[in-house]
């Protein structure tokens, strides 16, 4: 009889436990509320760790008083609750400091720690246990393989959590995009919330990899703990040094592009007069002007100026001096000419453009 009340004790303890846990991780997600409520969990809390300390002090003394019995599981189980307690009230404390403070961002990383601690201590003392009661009794208790599995595995869990945030936080600084004015424009224009606390994008907004926008608090807290995004679940790191690439390619690309137009156009290939509107984009005028000198230069006879040929007298020339003179007058008109409706053309184009 007295062994069927005290496990009905321990398991309506646990029951409470189980709900206290429950609030707590309520109220991080909520953030406010009632003073009536904070009283209630505060005082469940604390009479559930007097409730635990007294057994646990009852079990430990029956166990050296009368010798090895069952009072060694209850002494396990409560000192299992009183660490579980003592989480409880860790993350309480943390609520009402990061409140006070104004550090929601980092309330994830505490938690993260304080539970890698406590699922530490607990699987520890689930080793000093199998190894006392088969010094004791001789075997160990195959009822408790699943406990200390689930202990295993919760501790695996957070000390990975916490590798991949330190990992995260090293990086982060190319993690995140900044959003420009007009995607800013366009995400307010439409509405857009961050996922994340389900307000509107105005201001600090940041984009990932995956070309998703959230704000910058909502995003560093978040990503300090998953490292995934909160809608693709993709990888952050990943996903941003993939757009890193992409975004690098593409800049080549168009570098290279620019530079083959100015290679064509230097070179004289230039067929249209579309293409020479393009290129008094990307070159001045006064270039522009000199490579019409060289690719327009009129066909002036070659037993003129012909290097292979001596040198003749003004008399025996094809044409006279005045004649060169009248000849050169109008090439020159007609370079004139040329250079207008190539400025006509800069206009038009920079009008367009703008």
């Amino acid at each position: 009889m007295q062994f069927f009340g005290r496990f009905c004790l321990l398991l309506l303890g646990k029951v409470f436990h189980g709900l206290i846990s429950d609030r707590i991780r309520w109220l991080d997600q909520t953030g406010s509320v009632s003073t009536n409520k904070h009283i209630r969990l505060f005082a469940l809390m604390l009479v559930l760790q007097c409730v635990d300390f007294f057994c646990l002090g009852y079990a430990v003394w029956a166990h050296f008083e009368y010798g090895p019995s069952d009072n060694f599981i209850f002494a396990f189980e409560y000192f299992v609750l009183n660490v579980k307690n003592l989480l409880s009230f860790t993350l309480y404390g943390s609520f009402w400091y990061h409140q006070w403070k104004n550090m929601e961002h980092s309330k994830p990383v505490v938690r993260m720690y304080v539970e890698f601690v406590s699922a530490l201590t607990i699987l520890c003392a689930f080793v000093a246990f199998f190894y006392f009661f088969y010094s004791h009794f001789g075997h160990i208790p195959l009822i408790m393989i699943r406990d200390i599995r689930y202990t295993f595995y919760i501790t695996r869990k957070r000390f990975d959590d916490i590798q991949k945030y330190r990992q995260t936080v090293r990086n982060l600084k190319d993690a995140f995009w900044e959003v420009d004015s007009e995607a800013l424009a366009n995400l307010v224009a439409d509405e857009s919330i961050c996922i994340i606390c389900r307000e509107g994008l105005s201001s600090d907004v940041v984009q990932l990899g995956c070309e998703h926008c959230f704000h910058l608090s909502c995003i560093l807290s978040w990503a300090t703990v998953q490292g995934t995004c909160p809608l693709c679940l993709a990888s952050i790191l990943e996903s941003s040094a993939k757009l890193r690439e992409k975004r690098a390619r593409e800049a080549k690309e168009k570098e290279r592009e620019r530079e083959n137009e100015q290679i064509s156009v230097r070179e004289g290939r230039v067929s249209s007069d579309d293409d020479l509107q393009d290129a008094t984009r990307y070159i001045p005028l006064d270039e522009l002007s000199e490579w019409l000198e060289n690719t327009h230069r009129p066909s002036i006879p070659a037993n003129v100026f012909s290097p292979s040929t001596p040198a003749q007298s003004p008399s025996k020339l094809s044409q006279s001096p005045a004649q060169l003179i009248s000849t050169l007058e109008r090439l020159q008109q007609e370079l004139n000419t040329v250079r207008e409706q190539v400025q006509e053309h800069h206009t038009d184009a920079e009008s367009e453009a703008s």
